[in-house]
């Protein structure tokens, strides 16, 4: 199936540059998984593809060449760090990992200010999803969704989103994951004080 993907989209658009990220790259895909997959050749049009192939959805980003080299911003295409090259013809994919590399080790540190404002909005947080009214909740749910991100912003990790960012910390800090498991799944104030103790202990 992974070589039927890849035949499919050199046929369909002749491209220079494929570069795999994603779960595929990393080997830990799914059944619900799709084929995220960036590609940027000197044919066509800029487009998106979502066929099927057999049981896998692809998702994949068709730049043209013009459209891609005019695109400088990184966060534009931070999905794609740590992502496996399958062609790389004229040293695109090369050059945009190195520089998004060179951007997250930039941007990895956090002000001390703003770890200070960041570990006491969280005990203030905590505070309020403690209450039980419908705010509370608000609060409580707003508290866990930003969490994560506060985990890396105060070790100075640069946040990946989510999916990498669990991955790592399945195996960097167990316990964390431990903690932040049982905060998604047990609606609970305690567990997620137990989390948010974790976020904090640095």
């Amino acid at each position: 199936m992974y070589q039927a993907i890849v035949d499919y989209l050199t046929d369909a658009y002749h491209p220079h540059t494929i570069l795999l990220y994603g779960s595929y790259s990393r080997g830990t895909q799914t059944q619900r998984s799709d084929f995220d997959v960036l590609l940027v050749t000197d044919r066509g049009k800029s487009t998106h593809d979502d066929t099927v192939i057999g049981t896998v959805t692809l998702d994949a980003f068709i730049y043209t060449t013009q459209d891609f080299l005019t695109k400088q911003d990184p966060e534009e295409f931070l999905q794609v760090l740590g992502g496996q090259i399958l062609l790389d013809q004229q040293g695109l994919a090369r050059d945009l990992l190195a520089r998004l590399e060179r951007y997250a080790a930039e941007h990895a540190a956090v002000p001390e200010a703003e770890k200070t404002r960041l570990r006491n909005w969280c005990v203030k947080m905590m505070d309020r999803a403690g209450a039980g009214d419908p705010e509370g909740m608000l609060r409580w749910h707003w508290l866990l969704y930003d969490s994560l991100e506060i985990y890396c912003n105060l070790r100075d990790q640069f946040y990946f989103g989510p999916r990498k960012t669990m991955e790592a910390m399945r195996t960097s800090d167990p316990d964390s994951y431990q903690a932040l498991e049982q905060a998604l799944y047990q609606l609970d104030h305690r567990a997620l004080s137990r989390w948010i103790e974790r976020v904090l202990a640095v």
